[in-house]
C-alpha cells in the first residue's frame, strides 16, 4: 500500500507533464509499477505482518496398543521341541518353540497386525516353563503363574479390532467371552484343563506319536471351557497356535 502511495502522489505531481504526453515519465511510471510488490502493510509497527500457520495435532490410534489374538494359518503336529526350524530367537523349548512359531507366522501372514513378532506367544503351557494355574481357577491369584501369557483385567481383540474377551482382575484368566474368535472352528493346542491346570500336553511338545495326546481349544465358541480345553487329540495329528500379543 505505501508504494501505491508514492506511485499515485507521484502522478499528482507529474500530471501537467502528462497532459504535455512527455514519454519519459510514462517509463518512469511503469518502473515504479514493475518494481512495486503488494505486502500487508501495519501503520502501527510500521512492519508486514504475517499469518502463522494453523498447527493440527493427530490423536493416537488407540487399536496400536491392543493385545491381539490370532489362530495361526498352519497347522502341527504336537512334537514342537523337534521342529529344528523353530530353534531360533533362543527357543530351546517345547513351549518356547510354539512361541515362535506364533512368531514367525505374525512375520509371514499376520504383519498388518500391530507390534513386533516378539511380542507374540502361544497360549499354551507345559506344566515346567510355562504354568497358568497351580490350583483349579488359579485360587491363589497370580502367584500361581509361570510366564503366563495373559495380564490381568486386560481385553483382547480380534484382527478385526473386536473385543473377545476381558481376563479377571484377580488372577489373569478367561471366565466368559464375549465374542468368537473364529467361526470356521478351527481347533489349537493348548495343553490345558478347563480350570487352567496343566493336562495332556504331548510329553511338553516332545511326541509326534498317536500314543499321546495333548488338549485342544476351539475358536468358534463362547464357552470358556471349549475355547481353553474342547478334547484331547492325538499327538500325531496336526492343529494350529493360538498366538496372544503381550
Amino acid at each position: 500500500m505505501f508504494r501505491f502511495f508514492v506511485i499515485i502522489s507521484f502522478l499528482f505531481s507529474c500530471s501537467d507533464d502528462f497532459k504535455n504526453k512527455k514519454i519519459y515519465q510514462i517509463s518512469i511510471l511503469r518502473k515504479l509499477l514493475q518494481s512495486s510488490t503488494i505486502t500487508s502493510f501495519n501503520p502501527l509497527s510500521q512492519t508486514p505482518t504475517q499469518t502463522p500457520n494453523p498447527t493440527t495435532t493427530s490423536t493416537p490410534d488407540p487399536s496400536l496398543n491392543y493385545k491381539y489374538l490370532f489362530i495361526t494359518t498352519i497347522s502341527h503336529n504336537g512334537d514342537f521341541f523337534n521342529d529344528a526350524a523353530l530353534s531360533i530367537n533362543g527357543a530351546t523349548t517345547g513351549i518356547s518353540k510354539m512361541d515362535q512359531f506364533c512368531r514367525t507366522e505374525k512375520i509371514n501372514n499376520f504383519s498388518t497386525l500391530p507390534g513386533e513378532s516378539l511380542e507374540y506367544k502361544a497360549f499354551a503351557i507345559d506344566g515346567v516353563n510355562r504354568i497358568a494355574c497351580t490350583t483349579g481357577n488359579c485360587n491363589g491369584g497370580t502367584s500361581e503363574h509361570l510366564d503366563w501369557v495373559l495380564n490381568v483385567a486386560t481385553d483382547y481383540y480380534s484382527q478385526s479390532k473386536v473385543k473377545i474377551f476381558t481376563t479377571s482382575a484377580s488372577s489373569g484368566i478367561i471366565n466368559n467371552l464375549d465374542q468368537i474368535l473364529d467361526s470356521t472352528g478351527l481347533e489349537f493346542w493348548t495343553g490345558l484343563n478347563n480350570n487352567y491346570t496343566t493336562g495332556l500336553r504331548c510329553s511338553n511338545w516332545n511326541s509326534p506319536l498317536g500314543a499321546f495326546t495333548a488338549r485342544t481349544g476351539i475358536g468358534n465358541t463362547t464357552f470358556k471351557d471349549d475355547f481353553i480345553s474342547k478334547q484331547s487329540t492325538f499327538c500325531n495329528l496336526t492343529r494350529r497356535v493360538l498366538c496372544v500379543r503381550q
